[in-house]
């Protein structure tokens, strides 16, 4: 009997061990919950800010940037089927068409020389104005016959200024052509030989292979209308009003959606 009533204790002690064993067990893997601490409170806080502080995004359609160094049939299709439409009326002729578009909506690059009066003329003075840039050769004989009316827009210069350049001209065959040709003593001229820079301004930056070339600017720094030949003051008129008017040409540019904070602005391109 001694010796099964210590089986018997054996026995005991294994079940009561079990016991023990599964209660450490429960004590090991059951985390008790704990209040949060100040620190967490802070990171909740902190989240939470981070969620009212971010800025609410809309949708806009901004208008596509045009490549300009693209050929001018791609440029074309940057443009609605209205601006294309405006586009043709303007420009019947193939080359005044393609230079047409690779320059409207450019920004006029800048520039900077003195007059034939020693006075020097740069594209600041003309930052929020409207002006016209008249590229012309003293041996031309469609510039010739284009002056008088350049001469008529020239009177009223303190609307829309003209500024006349001659990048491949010598100065003394400019000033006897323009003396010949009865212009103001005036007029703004820039002249080739003494004006590097307006050299490279026409036949690099601005690709002017005809003359004469009217660029009209307007007041944001682009360009918005080119003419290339003669024209009269009627149909100069009409280009006044599509370069410096409400709708101008590069206002027809298709438009893309994009994502932009609310409180974002956007500026033209």
């Amino acid at each position: 009997m001694k010796q099964y009533g210590h089986v018997k204790k054996i026995m005991l002690t294994g079940m009561l061990g079990a016991i023990v064993l599964s209660g450490a067990g429960c004590t090991t893997f059951q985390k008790k919950e704990q209040a949060p601490s100040d620190n967490d409170s802070h990171q909740v806080a902190s989240v939470d800010k981070v969620k009212e502080e971010e800025p609410e995004v809309e949708l806009k359609e901004v208008p596509l940037v045009v490549d300009y160094t693209k050929s001018a049939t791609e440029i074309l299709a940057y443009y609605t089927e209205e601006g294309m439409s405006r586009f043709k009326l303007s420009y019947p002729d193939t080359y005044s068409m393609e230079y047409a578009l690779k320059n409207i909506g450019r920004k006029m690059p800048s520039f900077s020389g003195k007059d034939l009066n020693g006075k020097t003329v740069s594209s600041k003075d003309f930052e929020g104005k409207s002006y016209i840039v008249n590229v012309s050769k003293s041996t031309c004989e469609v510039c010739t016959e284009l002056a008088p009316v350049i001469q008529n827009l020239e009177k009223n210069a303190d609307e829309i200024p003209v500024i006349n350049m001659y990048p491949i001209d010598d100065s003394k065959e400019v000033k006897a052509y323009r003396k010949k040709t009865k212009w103001s003593h005036d007029s703004l001229v820039l002249v080739g030989d003494e004006n590097k820079s307006i050299k490279n301004l026409a036949i690099k930056e601005l690709s002017v292979e005809t003359v004469p070339t009217l660029l009209f600017v307007d007041k944001s720094g682009r360009i918005s209308y080119i003419n290339i030949g003669l024209t009269d003051d009627m149909l100069l008129n009409d280009m006044k009003e599509k370069a410096f008017g409400s709708e101008k040409l590069y206002d027809f540019v298709k438009k893309e959606v994009v994502k932009v904070k609310a409180d974002e602005e956007l500026s033209k391109q």
